[in-house]
């Protein structure tokens, strides 16, 4: 059985091809993102304040 489940296991960490691709947002469809997300977010886990930054090819 457990030999069985390190089989299953190596074959899924390591055999399955993992494709990971980012998305493109522009500044519009960030501020959208924080403007949706963190207001809710920060009430539920009572939070007092927060800080979004965006970095992106070295710049704010």
């Amino acid at each position: 059985m457990r030999t069985a489940l390190l089989v299953v296991l190596s074959f899924l960490l390591f055999i399955v091809p993992v494709r990971a691709e980012g998305i493109s947002l522009d500044a519009e469809e960030m501020a959208a993102f924080g403007d949706r997300f963190f207001p809710s977010y920060m009430t539920q886990e009572h939070i007092p304040g927060a800080l979004f930054l965006v970095v992106k090819d070295g710049q704010v």
